[in-house]
């Protein structure tokens, strides 16, 4: 019996020994795949592009089949930018999204997801041209619109470009609503404040020829009130502007009475001026 036994351990050795020599050995494209693989898995995306890039550029048999392979290549890219988004390392994620959309992927063009990263990445780097360019591609594909058109009315705010900012803001309040708008106030908010500073500067003037007016000679007082009427019908408008859109929050509801109030002192100074000048001319 303990014959038998070593007879057995001496035939499992010796196929333990047979089955290590067969093991196949790998080529160097395989491996650099192999490891590619492994990076990838670990999200360790810029690794495995260089390992990825060794297998497909080895010309072994089967690279130029392996379609599966040469996705998760592609596809590195794309992740390697968002994880360095994420990581604010702005410069990093729009060096690997450049990259990834000159891959010329057919799916590029319609992923929301991209499209709108590269967009935020873009103008983070105040890459302001591009980062319109790439708002409006989303928007085009129907893709977060609504925080597309804030960011492309900020963007004509810091160029000082107040009327398309205004154009920009109107229109996606319109075309938007407020209902799935997650962007509703704060585009409501920047309209409102931006009506409200330059009714205010309009306003401003009117009152200080109004206060010219005040204890004045008739002769100085119907010269500065004149203006100031002048002055208090152009800016009824533009603080009827403000009230287009009804408020939302305690901002914006500030703003609405805010302009409400305004209103109500330039008619009543019209109204009183009016009055007044009438008894002059009796």
């Amino acid at each position: 019996m303990k014959k038998f036994f070593a007879l057995l351990m001496i035939a499992a050795v010796s196929f333990g020994a047979f089955a290590q020599d067969e093991a196949p050995v790998l080529s160097e494209g395989q491996q650099a795949k192999v490891a590619g693989n492994e990076a990838y898995n670990n999200k360790d995306y810029v690794t495995a592009i260089a390992e990825y890039e060794k297998y497909l550029a080895s010309g072994e048999e089967g690279v130029a089949d392996d379609l599966y392979t040469l996705n998760l290549y592609e596809m590195s890219f794309y992740y390697a930018g968002n994880a360095f988004l994420r990581a604010k390392d702005y410069n990093k994620a729009y060096e690997y999204f450049v990259k990834f959309e000159k891959l010329g992927r057919s799916d590029t063009p319609t992923d929301c997801r991209f499209q709108y990263n590269y967009a935020n990445t873009a103008n983070k780097l105040d890459k302001d041209a591009e980062a319109l360019a790439l708002y409006q591609r989303c928007i085009d594909i129907d893709c977060n619109k609504d925080a597309c058109y804030f960011a492309i009315a900020q963007l004509h705010r810091k160029a000082n470009k107040i009327d398309e900012m205004k154009s920009v803001l109107a229109y996606g309040l319109d075309s938007l609503g407020q209902a799935g708008n997650k962007y509703y106030s704060k585009m409501l908010l920047l309209f409102q404040v931006q009506e409200l500073k330059e009714a205010t500067e309009v306003m401003k003037k009117a009152q200080d020829f109004a206060q010219k007016a005040s204890g004045a000679d008739i002769n100085t007082y119907l010269t500065n009130m004149s203006q100031a009427t002048k002055l208090y019908e152009e800016v009824i408008p533009m603080y009827e502007e403000v009230l287009k859109y009804p408020g939302v929050d305690d901002k914006t509801n500030a703003n609405v009475s805010k302009a409400k109030s305004s209103i109500e002192v330039c008619k009543s100074s019209i109204e009183a001026y009016e009055a007044y000048r009438k008894t002059i001319k009796k």
